[in-house]
């Protein structure tokens, strides 16, 4: 046995044996399970050493002779002082000439096969309705946060410029959670309606079933008892983007033009819907009416591009789509889902009145101090040619239906500030 251990076994003893009789030498308190516990773990190690005993060398921890140690040779400087180095005395553990003999280890002629099996996702129904829980989870859970912030700005906690970034980019964050629980989802999303699949059965697991007989129909797109779960799973602005998407592509591309069919949302604030049915209604048309703009602003020059254009245009690419069930993506459902949320719990114009009197603030110190920046300038001029006239109004205008000029500002406080 190596003597290295045997001091470390007897040092261990030592110590541990020790030190509640110097705690209590020094008046500190002793903890009495604490010194239960050691006092067992000595028994231990004792035992330990009591067993090994035969292998070990009786004096390998002897301090007299460290204590009487003496010059190896008449010539040694250090020995012939006062100072000693009492590390002098230890032995150095050296191998036996048999280890050192020893032949080395030689590795198998081939690696070890390892029997492991990596976990691979399966395209399994019950993965995809997993993947489309979790994700309907996390977006609720977003949209909750949404809604807090805008209540938040209501009450001048929050200024419009915070709360407009935060909502942009939980939209952004909203896209990347999709992307990333798409593969576990895309056999059934590409095959199937997969997102009203699942509003299905969570509304029949719920006791409500949207296709009952009599509700179902040309009429009505499910039955509105089921109308709230429709909401927390996005699927009423989903049945918007389709209804504006299927008129969309059936026009090839040109404007549309949304002839009131489902009514016009009342920026009055007159009394809220009742039923359902009139709140379904009231979605509907809110959303047909934003919809017929959005493709406006894409791209526009000049015009700032909010997730709400940017979701627009991945749902008319998605539909567009050859060889697929034509569904918008989920991620651009909630999207539109937390539009309408703002919309509703909002006073509409606000956004735009503030974006116009911080114009106006901007456009004064530009024109008092003309060396200002070149991108405060940029800035300046692309928000004036809004101010002088709606770029979108000018394209309404040819259209048969009445559009009341800036429209599109006044119904969307996170696109206003953003600018």
């Amino acid at each position: 046995m190596p003597d290295y251990f045997n001091v470390a076994l007897d040092r261990a003893i030592s110590v541990r044996s020790a030190f509640s009789h110097k705690l209590a030498a020094a008046g500190e308190a002793v903890d009495k399970s604490s010194d239960d516990r050691h006092s067992f773990f000595v028994t231990v190690l004792e035992s330990v050493r009591d067993a090994l005993n035969p292998l070990m060398r009786n004096d390998a921890l002897d301090l007299n002779i460290v204590k009487n140690a003496t010059p190896r040779s008449g010539k040694d400087r250090v020995r012939q002082t006062g100072l000693r180095n009492i590390f002098e005395v230890l032995d150095v553990y050296e191998p036996s000439a048999e280890f050192l003999a020893a032949p080395d280890v030689v590795p198998p002629p081939k690696p070890m096969k390892l029997d492991h099996t990596a976990e691979v996702l399966t395209d399994s129904v019950i993965d995809a309705f997993m993947g489309m829980t979790m994700l309907m989870d996390d977006l609720s859970r977003l949209r909750a946060e949404i809604a807090d912030l805008w209540s938040r700005h209501h009450t001048g906690e929050l200024d419009l410029a915070t709360v407009a970034v935060a909502t942009n980019t939980a939209i952004q964050l909203a896209h990347s959670m999709h992307d990333e629980v798409y593969p576990v989802m895309k056999h059934l999303v590409e095959s199937v309606p997969f997102h009203e699949v699942y509003f299905l059965a969570i509304a029949k697991d719920a006791g409500v079933d949207p296709q009952a007989k009599g509700w179902f129909g040309w009429w009505n797109d499910y039955n509105f008892e089921a109308y709230d779960i429709a909401d927390a799973l996005f699927n009423n602005a989903r049945n918007g983007l389709l209804v504006y998407l299927y008129n969309d592509l059936s026009a090839s591309g040109s404007v549309m033009d949304y002839n009131g069919k489902w009514g016009r949302f009342d920026e009055n604030e007159g009394p809220p819907p009742r039923t359902n049915k009139q709140k379904y209604a009231r979605d509907k048309s809110t959303l047909m009416e934003v919809f017929q703009d959005l493709p406006l602003l894409h791209n526009h020059p000049g015009a700032v591009e909010d997730q709400f254009v940017i979701a627009f245009e991945a749902a008319r690419k998605s539909y567009a789509r050859e060889n697929t069930n034509k569904q918008p993506p989920i991620w651009s459902c909630f999207a539109f889902q937390i539009y309408l949320d703002i919309i509703y719990s909002t006073e509409v114009g606000a956004g735009w009145t503030q974006m116009r009197n911080e114009f106006t603030t901007l456009q004064k110190y530009v024109e008092t101090y003309p060396r200002a920046s070149s991108d405060m300038k940029e800035l300046v001029k692309s928000v004036d040619k809004i101010m002088e006239v709606d770029p979108i109004a000018i394209i309404r205008s040819a259209f048969t239906f009445p559009y009341k000029d800036y429209t599109v500002w006044r119904r969307n406080p996170t696109h206003c500030g953003l600018w």
